[in-house]
């Protein structure tokens, strides 16, 4: 295929001659020579048919006997574009290697399915354009001839890339956009191209999700003495056309186009990453989000940026409103709430949405000498673009851009305004408000109509794009994020797979949403509405058959009301008028109709009463826990404030110092004595004024009762990982809810406590209990047994399992018959050459001459649903997963099992193929082996398979990453242990390193 792509780019290269020889006759207006002019839209030939025609079809002149793809790839020796990544050598990131490989070697595709067959691609071809492009012929032409000119994609006949290897060829179809061209895409889930693609991508860069929430959070923590927050917008030019694919995986993403009726068929090729493949956005989002991080890294270290070209273009652009204009709005009046820190500097910020930066900063502090801030952020922000993707240089093919998209830049998205369309909503950084555009006001009306109170059923297509859409607009609507559960709910009680009943409940929540439609129409939603904020109180109460009470402890940030003060707990107590307590449920009034349950909400009502009555807690956010104990305490200069406290409050308090203390003696632990005693004499010091407003104390204890094993889940002591996995557990909370990582200090690093304590207790927990790989011998010796008339079926069974869990690398809790996630009758595919055999129904001959098996993940750990891992016969008598899936299949077939039977299951007996089973089975074995194998039978269990399996693969050579893949790892810590335990691997490593000596 490296030919054929040769070929393919030398055909653009004369696709392009073309084009410039009809300039020269006059039939096509000049394109723009000049860099400046190059960031123009090429002007398109006309008529459009005819221009594309010239692309792919045969010339005119005499004698021609092959098709013009071929001709003119003889015609031309030009070299291939060159990438549209820079070199890198400025992108102090994680990611650089990985964007390295795009540039030299192309993104990969790679898929979990053999090769399509010819019959497939004729399908595929018969099936052709979903019907939205046949309705966009000539926009389809007129975009592919832009796209072959820049090099992104080629057009070739089917006759003559028919046999490339790894053909797929997917339909496109073409989505209408409001106010903008419409927007090609190709549909690789048709033919399942998705589905079966690997996801050999940095899938975590893919954190857009959340991108706007960071930047209202941003806006809102700004501090306001520096003035408004200023907003620009950057689009990148071409987006997911900027990352080349890897040559030899080109022909996988084939696309038809259309074709005129009796003409040969024709192909386009992505010589780039297409739109609508599953891998696209990850790979791209590596790129974008490497460029965000590389801007916000700069922002804390730079301060007086060299220039750019497009920088002072940009600041002589006017910021133009959102259009059609905001109606007039009243400006907020509210006060910042005092809670809210306030910064030293002014902000500095840039994020990202796929190819969309933002950046936010205020102006400069009067006084301050160098650049203005937001110059400083925009220059920044275009200097990591260029550092990652390569600007425009004189030697450019005239098609090329620059990678800040000058359309954009020119309308003035990126120049510094307070009201700027972000993201599909409108911010303004003035009144700190958010809202819909019109447009989108009125199609979440139009969405609501669409559904009237009358209507009963619905399509499961028509809900979930609703539900999409409304999602979508969710955010600019306070309190819309909750009340999702009853139209969520009517997808899983559908009446059938094509009718989903919209009953009382889901129409109450379209009421809802009507309510507030009409409550945004009035008044844009205020930021602060939006943003989770630490708690700036916590209190608990209580409530029984006699009253209710409670206890706040409010923060010092709060503003008391008038009678009040904030120094002092809150304690409230309230009892039941005779009227409820007449009709509390109780022994001796069993007809009551008021539960204990009822005044425990109606006492956690009261309780956010009081502090209501007593502080002005709008837009604040406050614990409150009935029940549970609150354990947030709060001290000042050495004296605590718990006057007012009852008696199990000060002896917790009293607690909570002890473990403090004992956490304190972890972390001096890790270095040395007298190290020690000077942090501690300097800890005394310190001690005797702080107050303890951070979390890491609280984590520091959470962490030592964890690794005690008093708040571990099965209440036993634990290593220094588990208790650092609970920590991480608790920040990643944290960090769902929108709120800073509570692990981080001010320079953004894990806390340096917290990580001597975890380091202090890796010294001296106990080493850790590694799987011991059982040897073939073992497993061999299990099979040969279960071929004897005297083995019971349970024994057989395990047998099978044993040996499919060696081969396909699994878990016990996936061949077992465990509770968790086995492998089942309908995961199991059995193949004769390329025929799938019916398992249910198929005879039994047939299935015994099966010679490659399949296991499809649905729900396994580290497994991608709908994945699947296939394995062929060995060709051992004993050891062979294919015939082990066959013995299985027929056994289960025999009892008429349902598909959802797992493959473990044993009829007819109350024994069952459980870890412990097997457990024993493999430590029988392994004592009947002998000695020699190495180790005890104690040392093994139903867990040393997997090892097992994976240590095999390694003494054939197979490659790491193929074994990682079939182990679904993410990571190598398994491999480099395996490596040290293969004993074949390591014997001669001792006698090669003293011969070289």
């Amino acid at each position: 295929f490296n030919e054929a792509l040769f070929g393919a780019y030398k055909t653009s290269a004369v696709k392009a001659k073309t084009v410039r020889d009809r300039v020269k006759a006059g039939t096509i207006p000049p394109l723009p020579t000049s860099t400046r002019d190059r960031t123009k839209p090429m002007p398109v030939p006309s008529p459009v048919r005819e221009t594309f025609s010239t692309f792919v079809t045969p010339g005119n002149e005499p004698g021609a006997k092959t098709s013009c793809c071929h001709r003119r790839a003889e015609a031309t020796r030009d070299p291939p574009r060159t990438s549209n990544f820079s070199a890198l050598d400025n992108v102090p990131h994680p990611a650089r290697r990985l964007l390295r490989h795009y540039k030299h070697c192309g993104a990969p595709v790679k898929f979990s399915t053999p090769p399509w067959t010819r019959h497939q691609l004729q399908r595929a071809l018969s099936r052709g354009l979903h019907k939205s492009a046949h309705e966009y012929q000539d926009y389809l032409a007129e975009e592919f001839v832009n796209m072959i000119n820049k090099g992104q994609w080629v057009v070739l006949p089917f006759s003559s890339v028919r046999h490339l290897p790894g053909l797929r060829i997917s339909p496109p179809g073409v989505i209408p956009q409001r106010d903008r061209r419409p927007r090609w895409i190709v549909d690789y889930s048709w033919w399942d191209v998705n589905a079966d693609t690997l996801p050999l991508a940095a899938m975590e860069s893919m954190q857009f999700g959340h991108a706007l929430d960071r930047i209202l959070r941003e806006i809102l923590l700004a501090n306001p003495a520096f003035g408004p927050v200023y907003l620009i917008k950057l689009d990148i030019s071409d987006g997911f056309y900027r990352i080349a694919l890897a040559v030899n995986d080109i022909p996988k993403l084939g696309v038809a186009f259309p074709t005129p009726t009796g003409d040969d068929p024709l192909v386009a090729f992505p010589l780039v990453l297409p739109m609508g493949w599953k891998n696209s956005p990850p790979i791209f989002s590596t790129a974008t989000e490497t460029i965000a991080d590389l801007t916000n890294t700069r922002l804390r270290t730079i301060t007086l940026p060299p220039p750019h070209h497009l920088d002072n273009l940009a600041e002589h652009i006017t910021s133009q409103p959102p259009f059609p204009p905001l109606p007039s709005v009243n400006r907020s009046t509210a006060p910042r709430d005092p809670s809210l820190p306030a910064p030293a500097t002014p902000l500095a910020y840039a994020d990202v949405y796929v190819d969309n930066f933002v950046g936010a900063a205020q102006r400069s502090p009067l006084g301050t000498r160098g650049l203005d801030n937001r110059r400083r952020v925009r220059r920044l922000l275009l200097h990591a673009v260029d550092d990652v993707f390569r600007p425009l240089s004189p030697g450019d093919d005239p098609a090329r851009r620059e990678p800040v998209s000058m359309k954009k830049l020119a309308a003035g998205d990126c120049s510094w305004g307070t009201i700027k369309q972000v993201l599909g909503w409108i911010i303004d950084t003035v009144d700190m408000t958010i809202s819909l555009p019109p447009h989108r006001a009125a199609r979440l009306l139009e969405v609501l109509n669409s559904f009237p109170p009358t209507q009963k059923r619905t399509s499961p297509n028509r809900w979930h794009a609703a539900l999409g859409e409304l999602r979508s607009m969710a955010l600019a609507l306070p309190g819309a994020r909750n009340i999702f559960s009853s139209m969520q709910h009517a997808l899983t009680t559908a009446q059938s797979k094509n009718r989903i009943a919209l009953g009382k409940g889901v129409h109450d929540a379209l009421n809802d949403f009507r309510w507030m439609h009409d409550n945004i129409s009035t008044r844009p939603t205020r930021i602060a509405e939006l943003i989770p904020l630490p708690p700036v109180a916590a209190g608990h109460h209580d409530a029984s058959g006699k009253g209710a009470g409670g206890i706040w402890f409010p923060g010092s940030q709060l503003t008391p009301r008038v009678g009040y003060t904030s120094s002092a707990p809150l304690v409230w107590r309230h009892e039941w008028p005779p009227h409820i307590t007449a009709r509390l449920v109780t022994d001796t009034n069993p007809s009551g109709c008021i539960t204990n349950s009822d005044l425990e909400l109606a006492g956690g009502l009261l309780h956010l009463d009081a502090i209501v009555q007593a502080f002005d807690v709008r837009e604040r956010t406050v614990l409150s826990q009935g029940d549970n104990l609150s354990t947030t305490f709060w001290e000042r200069k050495g004296s605590t404030s718990t006057a007012s406290a009852p008696a199990y409050l000060l002896r917790l308090f009293d607690r909570f110092r002890g473990d403090l203390s004992a956490a304190q003696a972890t972390v001096l632990a890790g270095v040395s004595p007298g190290r020690a005693t000077s942090n501690a004499t300097a800890w005394s010091k310190w001690i005797t004024f702080t107050a303890f407003q951070d979390k890491v104390p609280f984590l520091q204890i959470f962490a030592g009762r964890v690794h005690s094993g008093e708040l571990a889940a099965r209440g036993n002591p634990v290593k220094s990982r588990s208790a650092e996995d609970y920590v991480r557990h608790i920040a990643q909370t944290f960090l769902n809810m929108g709120t800073q990582d509570p692990r981080l200090d001010a320079a953004f690093h894990i806390d340096f406590c917290i990580q001597r304590t975890f380091r202090a207790w890796k010294q001296t927990d106990p080493a850790p209990l590694r799987v011991k790989p059982i040897p073939v011998t073992v497993i061999r010796h299990i099979a040969a047994s279960a071929t004897s008339a005297l083995a019971s079926p349970t024994y057989q069974a395990a047998s099978d399992m044993i040996i499919l869990a060696f081969f396909f690398l699994l878990r016990p809790g996936e061949y077992t018959n465990n509770d968790g996630d086995p492998f089942r009758l309908e995961n199991v595919q059995l193949f004769i050459g390329d025929t799938r055999l019916p398992i249910l129904v198929a005879p039994e001959c047939e299935l015994r001459l099966a010679r490659f098996a399949s296991l499809t993940f649905t729900t396994q750990k580290n497994g991608v649903r709908g994945e699947v891992i296939g394995l062929a016969c060995s060709g051992d008598p004993y050891l062979c997963p294919v015939q082990a899936i066959i013995r299985r299949v027929l056994y289960l077939r025999e009892h008429t099992a349902p598909p959802t039977t797992p493959l473990a299951r044993v009829f007819n007996t109350p024994d069952k193929v459980t870890a412990s089973y097997l457990t024993v089975q493999i430590r029988d074995a392994v004592a009947a082996c002998g000695p020699h194998l190495g180790f005890l039978p104690t040392e093994v269990s139903a867990r040393c398979l997997r090892a097992a399996g994976a240590t095999a693969l390694l003494l054939a050579r197979v490659d790491p990453d193929v074994i990682r893949l079939i182990g679904r790892w993410r990571s190598d810590e398994m491999l480099w242990y395996l490596h040290v335990q293969a004993y074949p691997l390591m014997r001669d490593y001792a006698q090669l390193g003293h011969s070289v000596a």
